[in-house]
């Protein structure tokens, strides 16, 4: 059985979180135990099959102990997000971490120092990219065994960037989830002053 650690922003419902949702809701239990590591705590965080382990990092676990203890570790000088990442690794001892975003710079100098491999999902498109400083796009890229992106223009872009394991996962929604009620529509448009023919 393949260990996977997922690490991800929140688990809210945004694009890139929604996608790991999905994914996390379906990944076949008798191929893959998850455990997913959450920067902050969205509402999709409890929501989680009881089956996947989780924790969420010290300085937003919403528990005094836990911040009393980042506190203390960085008081004695070490890095609380380093501590907590190694702490888990060591417990889960995955042979996989799945980086679900590149607005996680600071997963990767935590693993540089461990031998594990790192698959990383480029949900942002070409734009988002400049949120990153060069020498950490440069570690994104050279850090990550795998790249997964979410489009074909992304996937040219990692590969001109050197990476030659890149993998194209197009985004999903699974619209089985989506249920609509059309008086509430009708109500938000009279609320708004929106016609029936306009769109939005």
């Amino acid at each position: 059985m393949k260990k996977i650690l997922f690490i991800t922003q929140n688990l809210a419902r945004t694009g890139s979180e929604m996608v790991l949702w999905y994914l996390l809701n379906h990944l076949p239990r008798q191929e893959f135990e998850a455990y997913v590591f959450c920067i902050s705590k969205g509402e999709l965080y409890e929501k989680l099959p009881e089956s996947i382990e989780k924790s969420v990092s010290y300085k937003n676990s919403g528990s005094a102990a836990k911040k009393l203890f980042r506190g203390i570790l960085k008081a004695l000088g070490k890095d609380p997000f380093e501590y907590q990442l190694m702490r888990i690794h060591r417990h889960f001892k995955p042979d996989l971490w799945y980086v679900n975003s590149i607005a996680l710079p600071q997963v990767y100098p935590v693993a540089e120092k461990l031998p594990v491999k790192v698959a990383t999902h480029f949900h942002e498109l070409l734009f988002a990219f400049t949120y990153l400083k060069k020498v950490e796009m440069e570690t994104v890229i050279s850090r990550s065994d795998y790249c997964i992106a979410c489009s074909t223009s992304v996937l040219k872009n990692i590969e001109r960037m050197g990476h030659q394991e890149v993998r194209l996962q197009h985004s999903f929604i699974d619209d089985a989830d989506i249920h609509t009620d059309p008086e509430r529509i009708h109500q938000l448009r009279q609320d708004f002053q929106l016609l029936e023919s306009d769109f939005v």
